[in-house]
């Protein structure tokens, strides 16, 4: 009979499994398209055993993205604490990142994602402790040579923000995919605030994309 140590270790790693095969779901075929009984079954478990770790699609979403977000962050504080990092070495990371991210997500997620309020709320707070970050890493740049210093990055936030709300309102991601849509808008975007010296790191870098 197992104790309680090795049931709790069950769980966890249970949980762990189930947080990550249904987001892989999720991002491949759209969250509505899953259902809960199709999570349970992937995994072999019992709808019971599934509904005593997530009570609902919601609930596993949430964690999934937040747990996302966590992961991006940790490869992040990694890759620059490896040896020093310009801004646009940042930039261009970050860059990589997102249309690695992209490449893997239906665009059907994004559609189905909308219906989800807490979620939303949930990156939203992200969004806004991320802006306030960004504008240190601004100055930053704008130290270093590589962004302008006659830019308003605060109203460039609130544009970037505005843009992507577009996107996901007017669904342009089914019509232009997202990986293109994020590549031309992040180029649209850098190529206004940069300096010629940061354009040319960029172009250099996508060069070798």
């Amino acid at each position: 009979m197992q104790n309680i140590t090795e049931l709790t270790e069950y769980k966890k790693e249970l949980r762990g499994k189930l947080l990550t095969t249904a987001m892989e779901e999720f991002a491949s075929r759209g969250i509505k398209a899953v259902k809960m009984d199709d999570i349970a079954a992937k995994l072999g478990i019992s709808k019971r055993t599934m509904y005593e770790i997530y009570s609902t699609k919601e609930d596993i979403l949430l964690e999934g993205i937040l747990k996302h977000d966590e992961n991006e962050e940790r490869q992040f504080a990694e890759y620059m604490a490896k040896e020093p990092r310009t801004t646009m070495d940042i930039m261009v990371a970050f860059f990589r990142m997102q249309m690695k991210a992209a490449s893997s997500v239906c665009p059907q997620f994004y559609s189905d994602l909308n219906k989800y309020q807490n979620v939303l709320k949930a990156i939203a707070k992200k969004h806004s402790e991320r802006d306030m970050r960004a504008l240190d890493f601004f100055k930053k740049g704008i130290d270093e040579g590589y962004f302008r210093s006659d830019f308003d990055y605060t109203l460039l936030l609130t544009i970037v923000r505005q843009s992507m709300q577009y996107v996901m309102d007017s669904q342009l991601y089914k019509q232009y995919g997202t990986q293109h849509l994020f590549r031309n808008m992040i180029m649209l975007f850098i190529r206004g605030f940069a300096t010629q010296k940061g354009i040319q790191e960029f172009d250099k870098a996508l060069s070798e994309f």
